[in-house]
């Protein structure tokens, strides 16, 4: 199952319904503290966070996530590219995404096989 965190609920909404329509489980929240208490359950195989968000941003919630479960995929979308370059490069993601985003090639992320290294391409 699919995670989606992302502060603006349309957005995570929006995420989880292409994700079901192309037979992918997903849950969409939008509180990231929330969202770490959903991982830590296990239930989750992937992680797909905004970056820019109040509490815990998607840079310290993915590196949470990986503490938890160092398999879990985490694919990270946020307008906030340049920005984070080096906090992104810190933590073990797998893929990023800058908004506007394709979906296809979203879909195309979460169906793959992880990868040994991450890859992150700005």
């Amino acid at each position: 199952m699919v995670l989606v965190v992302d502060d603006e609920n349309d957005i995570g909404d929006f995420i989880q319904e292409i994700l079901w329509l192309n037979d992918i489980p997903a849950q969409a929240c939008s509180d990231s503290e929330k969202a770490l208490e959903l991982i830590s359950t296990g239930r989750y195989s992937c992680l797909i966070t905004d970056i820019a968000m109040p509490k815990l941003n998607g840079i310290e919630l993915s590196k949470l996530a990986k503490e938890l479960f160092p398999n879990i995929k985490i694919i990270c979308v946020s307008s906030y590219s340049e920005m984070m370059k080096e906090d992104l490069a810190s933590v073990k993601i797998d893929h990023y995404f800058p908004k506007p985003f394709s979906t296809n090639e979203l879909v195309e992320c979460v169906k793959a096989r992880p990868r040994k290294e991450a890859v992150i391409s700005l």
